[in-house]
């Protein structure tokens, strides 16, 4: 703790006019994966973001966050924009232990163009779950989803406009390699 620049003891007084300087060091929760760019446009980038990685910087995550990588480390420089801003605009969000593709735009009129797109429905977002187990024969449509523990099934979700979830798909996935 320093006072107007100066280490000061447990005892100090404070008087009008000082200025409090307080600096802590914390240590962030480790992510694991790596952030690929895996298409470009000159308005977009699709990244596929790890599970583990925050899309940005909240709680005990500031550096290991999507949008501080994707700013930050040199890797990617060459991916910000060549305008007025120089950064990536987030245009949705996947939850931090979600993997997954993301899209960013490299200019704040891609962004807003997406952003509506979004708004207007004009897109679809699907999510896959690979798991190990059994899942029942015969069962593939469940409108409203009962109590059951999905935590053994593929579940693909269609969400309206609240985010509520209006219709659970099930597939046994025989088709898809082993995980």
């Amino acid at each position: 703790v320093r006072v107007n620049n100066k280490v000061v003891t447990k005892t100090y007084k404070f008087r009008n006019g000082d200025a409090l300087l307080h600096k802590t060091h914390r240590h962030e929760p480790p992510v694991f994966g790596d952030v690929v760019v895996v298409g470009s446009t000159a308005s977009i980038l699709a990244i596929s973001k790890p599970p583990s990685l925050p899309m940005h910087p909240c709680g005990s995550y500031r550096a290991n966050s999507l949008e501080y990588v994707m700013h930050n480390d040199p890797q990617f420089a060459s991916w910000l924009e060549e305008g007025e801003d120089h950064k990536l605009h987030i245009v949705h969000r996947l939850d931090r232990v979600t993997s997954g593709l993301v899209i960013m735009a490299r200019n704040k009129e891609a962004a807003a163009t997406i952003s509506e797109t979004i708004r207007q429905k004009g897109t679809k977002k699907i999510y896959l779950a690979r798991v190990r187990g059994r899942f029942p024969v015969g069962l593939d449509h469940l409108n409203p989803l009962p109590s059951i523990d999905l935590s053994a099934f593929e579940v693909d979700s269609e969400a309206l406009d609240g985010g509520e979830v209006d219709q659970h798909r099930f597939g046994r996935g025989d088709d898809m390699p082993p995980a």
